[in-house]
């Protein structure tokens, strides 16, 4: 075989000789320096690497060189001895490698990188594209073991498997594919490290600042690794680096180590690993089994139809970092024998979003999106579980000491089971604005809880239960567990949707387990079906429930299946909104609470005052019975109060774990604590209080119903319609006034636009209404008579305000128009003149209000359409001329318009029918103007605008009533002032126009506008 070699100035060619042998295994290795070896390994000193075992000896392993950049080497079929290891390139102290025993620095190259390095059915210790141990920091920049290719099939390495490993800094581009394939140690795509030797990766040396992206690792094809499987490793004292897309894949092996997205040795003095954006992603799949799972600081991790042994945690530090948005899926038929985390923090660090998502899977342990032990804060997490079994809780955060625990999410559904549920748990923490969710026929076999703190505060926490969802254990909007220091836990949330059967559990507000906490402020219970069991309801400030037809003088709406008494003396009760599918009676009776083996309180108010849809007021009187209606479907429970999560039964294995937060998986920790056993001394009324006030049920009636004024709002909307379809009128009137004063000849384009802000003013209310308008088109004028067409289009917002001897109410929306028209104009004998138009278009316009309720009853809607509009005018003047330079424009016109007529189903319920609105008004008014020259010209008019029609008539078909009619009939004053400029500069075919008018009367406000007009002859 030929041997080449490259000159070079440098003494440390005479280091390395090429030997050229025969080997048993066919080999080939080509390099950019030249080189090319073939055969029997070659005894070239290599530094550091005698340190340990991974060479085990300097011969007897093959390498490329020290300074051999793009090397080409590949064997087949060995299984004999001559060659322990490959390595494409290798250098650890440079004094051993130059003939004068000096450091020898390159400065132009870039060595030890580019390696190609294939190892097909052979047997070996170690595999490398390229090794950088202790050289000199002066080569950190030069040799960086980079963008090396290791490609290993169907062999079995007794040691390790590198892409690239440095001394100094992080490897970058590095790619090592394993393929059916036995690695007795670990397979690493990058490592930088200075710890130790290479058997643990490195010497002890101060570390150098390094960026390590795109390294890929990828183990396939029944690979087994007994060791780890990274795709960067860092293992340096008093070292920084960062990671950038880093990628590894594990399909249909084994990793009996951990898989590292993103390694980092935190155990090391000063030693930070820094994940850029999109950074680790860490695949599995195609049923691998694997030990651990950790990713990075950012990850991207999905682990789908595998085998997890032990945890999988998406990121993890020991240290003050913050971790942001880490992305953790276990996805379908996966099996997770610890526990899954999103990111798992042991110092002070926080974490800000991120997600873990598990489907169709089992974890046999907790589910957690953040896990911590410090005073870090952990918020904007999202926890989605779905058609999966965990034999443990699933919390949203959880904080060990003092950390605040804000605004996470919980999410279950798809007949999921767990054995508990919480939003958000600290020590003595702030927990607040946490959320769970519950849905689709999935079972909790323990309590459910928004929020929990040992000492702090447990506040905003929200927990949605849909109909279908079983509970064993209690339902919790947020606890404190030790409150003698005075807990807070207010402003809770229980939301009930559908049809909710949980015959043992215990809906709390809040709790407090002594009477110095406040259990009570704020919390709040939502009750969106008429067909509720539980067990017991506690500290509820407010219960908001829902009244339909079937519960109006039949079965109960809350039904307890406890004893004892509820005690709603300190609750305020409400009747949402009725709806408009029945109408409320005032021989109606509701029974909204019932507890045949117990008693209940009589609510704090006497009165309930409640809406059906927008259109009727309905008042409900609490009274008291003696008598309990009997629900066929209620069946007594044994009373048992539990308030720990997890307590109740399950078919799956409960999670005890109490150990904390640590990134070593491989620890044999303690379990975690159960949730806290229920304390005597919870907050209950006092035996005289109950014979004071108790009661069986607790019942209404219908009082009064009344009709709502208020809705005349809803037909203000009519005005912000007929004043878009009017709004071409005045661009319309302006720029056919403009054609007297330029006296055009030809063909000529046009477009004028205008801004207003106007409030029209009607009986007992206003609409502003703020807005921009235009019109463009063509002309042509042949001696006296000028036509076009033109098309016309706005947009504008509205608010509207009604003041009824109901109250005062408000709503708001926009609108939007465009359409098309024709224009004619035709000049008379002694300075007369008429002109027309006539237009079509259509407006589309949204209308909302929340503002529609009566006395403390709360009622919104909101509705949108679409309203074709017709619109035409008439108009005669005449031109007095005062003088050479001045003249003065009489005028009088009458626009019509008609807006079209459409039925509209309100957000609410209700079918309103909005009649036609006809429009017609007079404009009469005059207009001077003044030419300076031939090129400047001002303006200056008035004129009276009277509506005579312009009622808004619309019918509510639910009261088979008429909306009381707003109208904008009446009088308006308009002043304007303008300047023309014609033509502007050396362009004689373009003239401008610019103006402002006021407005005063039945409509306020002013408007500005500009036209513009080209002549095309």
């Amino acid at each position: 075989m030929k041997t080449s070699t490259k000159k070079s100035n440098n003494k440390r060619r005479n280091v390395i000789a090429p030997v050229v042998i025969s080997l048993v295994a066919a080999t080939s290795l080509y390099s950019t320096t030249t080189f090319d070896y073939v055969g029997k390994p070659h005894d070239v000193p290599i530094g550091g690497l005698q340190y340990g075992d991974m060479l085990e000896g300097i011969n007897g392993n093959f390498h490329g060189g020290w300074d051999i950049n793009a090397l080409i080497y590949t064997v087949r079929n060995k299984s004999d001895n001559n060659i322990k290891s490959v390595i494409g390139s290798v250098l650890s102290d440079v004094n051993k490698l130059t003939a004068d025993n000096k450091p020898w620095h390159v400065e132009t190259y870039n060595h030890m990188s580019n390696n190609i390095i294939k190892v097909d059915n052979s047997t070996l210790d170690y595999v490398a594209g390229a090794i950088l141990g202790n050289a000199d920091s002066n080569l950190y920049d030069i040799f960086s073991t980079s963008l090396n290719t290791v490609t290993v099939n169907d062999s079995t390495i007794n040691k390790r498997i590198f892409g690239g490993y440095n001394y100094w800094r992080m490897p970058f581009g590095n790619k090592v594919t394993v393929n059916n394939t036995k690695v007795k140690g670990g397979v690493y795509s990058s490592v930088y490290g200075n710890r130790t030797d290479l058997t643990q990766f490195g010497n002890m040396r101060p570390g150098i600042n390094g960026v390590g992206e795109n390294n890929t690792l990828t183990i396939a094809n029944g690979s087994v690794i007994e060791g780890d499987a990274a795709g960067t490793y860092t293992k340096a004292e008093n070292s920084s680096a960062t990671t950038k897309n880093t990628r590894v894949t594990i399909d249909g092996s084994t990793v009996k180590g951990t898989v590292y997205g993103d390694g980092n040795d935190e155990l090391l003095k000063n030693n930070t690993l820094t994940s850029s954006s999109d950074n680790a992603i860490v695949t599995i799949r195609n049923k691998s089994t694997v030990n651990h799972v950790y990713g990075a600081k950012k990850f991207n991790g999905n682990i789908d139809n595998s085998n997890v042994t032990g945890w999988a945690v998406g990121a993890s530090t020991n240290k003050d970092k913050t971790i942001d948005k880490t992305n953790l899926t276990i996805g379908v038929n996966t099996t997770v024998k610890g526990r899954v985390i999103g990111a798992n923090i042991r110092g002070n660090g926080s974490v800000t979003g991120g997600t873990v998502n598990v489907a169709n899977s089992e974890v046999k342990r907790n589910v957690l999106g953040v896990w911590a032990n410090g005073s870090g804060t952990i918020k904007n997490t999202t926890t989605s579980v779905n058609s999966s079994i965990v034999n443990g809780i699933i919390y949203g955060g959880k904080n060990e000491k003092d950390g605040s625990v804000i605004r996470n999410i919980v999410n279950i559904s798809k007949k999921t089971i767990a054995n508990g549920a919480i939003g958000g748990e600290s020590n003595s923490g702030e927990v607040r604005d946490n959320i769970v969710n519950l849905s689709d026929d999935s079972i909790i076999n323990g309590n459910v809880l928004g929020g929990k703190s040992s000492t702090g505060s447990t506040t905003n926490n929200t927990i949605s239960i849909r109909e279908g969802v079983d509970i064993t254990g209690n339902v919790i909007g947020g606890e404190v567990h030790d409150g003698k220091f005075g807990g807070k836990v207010t402003n809770n949330t229980v939301n009930l949707y559908g049809s909710i059967n949980l015959p043992n559990s215990i809906l709390y507000g809040g709790k407090v387990n002594n009477r110095n906490g406040d259990a009570l402020t704020g919390n709040t219970l939502n009750v969106t079906s008429d067909k509720i069991i539980v067990k017991e309801i506690r500290n509820f400030e407010k219960i908001n429930t829902k009244i339909s037809a079937l519960v109006l003088n039949g079965s109960p709406i809350v039904n307890l299946t406890g004893d004892g008494l509820t005690d709603l003396s300190k609750t305020t009760v409400s009747v949402s909104n009725l709806g408009t599918s029945f109408e409320a009676k005032v021989v109606d009776k509701i029974t909204l609470f019932s507890k045949p083996n117990g008693t209940i309180s009589k609510p704090k108010n006497d009165i309930i005052n409640t809406m059906q849809g927008v259109s009727r007021g309905v008042t409900i009187i609490l009274n008291k019975s003696d008598k309990p209606v009997v629900n066929p479907d209620l069946k007594p429970v044994t009373p048992t109060d539990d308030s720990r999560a997890g307590t109740g039964t399950s078919t799956v294995d409960k999670d005890k774990d109490t150990d904390k937060p640590t990134i070593d998986p491989k620890d044999k920790d303690k379990e975690l604590s159960e949730e806290d056993k229920p304390v005597a001394n919870e907050v209950l009324p006092s035996e005289s209080e109950e014979a004071a006030i108790s009661t069986l049920d607790v019942d209404g009636a219908i009082g009064s119903t009344t009709i709502n004024k208020k809705i005349k709002n809803i037909a203000e909307t009519g005005i912000a319609d007929m004043d878009a379809a009017n709004s071409a009128s005045a661009l319309l009137d302006k720029y056919l006034s403009s054609e007297q004063i330029s006296n055009q000849v030809g063909n000529s384009s046009f477009g004028l636009i205008d801004n207003k802000k106007i409030r029209y003013n009607s009986s007992g209310s206003h609409v502003d209404i703020k807005g921009i308008n235009l019109i463009a088109g063509v002309s042509h004028k042949k001696e006296n008579i000028l036509h076009g067409v033109f098309f016309e289009a706005g947009r504008g917002s509205y608010d509207s305000f009604n003041s009824t001897t109901q109250g005062d109410v408000k709503g708001n929306g926009n609108s939007h128009h465009f359409g098309f028209g024709g224009l004619v104009k035709a000049e008379l004998p002694s300075n007369f003149y008429a002109e027309g138009s006539a237009r079509v278009g259509k407006v589309k316009s949204i209308y909302s209000s929340n503002d529609l309720g009566l006395g403390n009853a709360k009622a919104d809607t909101k509705y949108s359409a679409s309203k074709v509009y017709y619109g035409t005018h008439f108009g005669l003047g005449k031109i007095f001329d005062l003088g050479a330079r001045s003249n003065l424009d009489l005028y009088s016109k009458v626009y019509c318009t008609r807006t079209g007529s459409k039925n509209v189903n309100l957000s609410s319920g209700e079918d309103i029918k909005f009649e036609a609105i006809n429009s017609i008004v007079s404009k009469t008014g005059f207009r001077y103007g003044y030419g300076f020259n031939d090129n400047l010209n001002l303006y200056a008019g008035a004129a009276l605008e009277h509506e005579f029609d312009s009622k808004i008539k619309a019918h509510n078909s639910f009261t088979n009533q008429n909306i009381e009619a707003p109208s904008v009939k009446g009088s308006t004053g308009l002043f304007e002032l303008g300047v023309k400029l014609n033509p502007i500069g050396k362009n004689d075919k373009f003239s401008l126009d610019v103006n402002l008018q006021g407005l005063t009367g039945k409509k306020q406000g002013i408007a500005g506008g500009i036209e513009a007009k080209y002549k095309l002859y």
